[in-house]
């Protein structure tokens, strides 16, 4: 009995190869699309980020009230929007964090019996939304960068910016 076992390694291998390719596009396809969403909303962020500076700049030339009043019910409309899609992208703790705090601070003049300056307000808003960007931008980098680089490579690379901070520790002491 003589039996051919290389066309069945053959075959099984094909087999393996192929459907760890699939996997691999598979998953990189996925992290497409979770990336063009990320992006979208990075952009929807920076839309709201322009539109609270044109109010900030409509509070410092007109009367607060009107233009404060304007925007107030557009702005929670919007705002909540917003919400639900950066807690939908999942940009992680602590950009979670920053959501929720925008969150509080745009229900503030909802409330009904909320009278708060709206330049505070506005600069409160903004300082928040920023860091909130910041975070979530840095989460997508992140992101990119792990499945750019191999785990081996990110360590090469943590190592390497690590040992060059400490280097110019060294010189400036």
């Amino acid at each position: 009995m003589n039996i051919e076992i290389g066309a069945y390694i053959t075959i099984i291998t094909a087999i393996v190869a192929a459907f760890l390719a699939y996997r691999n596009q598979l998953r990189l396809k996925a992290f497409e699309l979770f990336l063009t969403r990320r992006d979208s909303v990075l952009k929807d962020i920076e839309k709201f980020i322009e539109k609270l500076y044109i109010v900030k700049d409509e509070l410092d030339s007109d009367t607060e009230t009107i233009a404060f009043n304007k925007y107030k019910k557009e702005f929670y409309d919007e705002s909540l929007i917003l919400y639900h899609k950066v807690k939908g992208a999942n940009f992680g703790g602590t950009a979670s964090v920053f959501l929720e705090t925008f969150w509080a601070i745009i229900g503030e003049p909802v409330k009904k019996d909320s009278t708060i300056d709206a330049k505070d307000w506005v600069r409160r808003t903004l300082n928040v939304l920023t860091a909130l960007y910041g975070f979530s931008h840095s989460q997508v980098t992140r992101e990119i960068e792990s499945i750019a680089f191999s785990f081996i490579g990110r360590l090469k690379r943590k190592y390497s910016s690590r040992l060059k901070k400490e280097k110019a520790k060294k010189k400036n002491c």
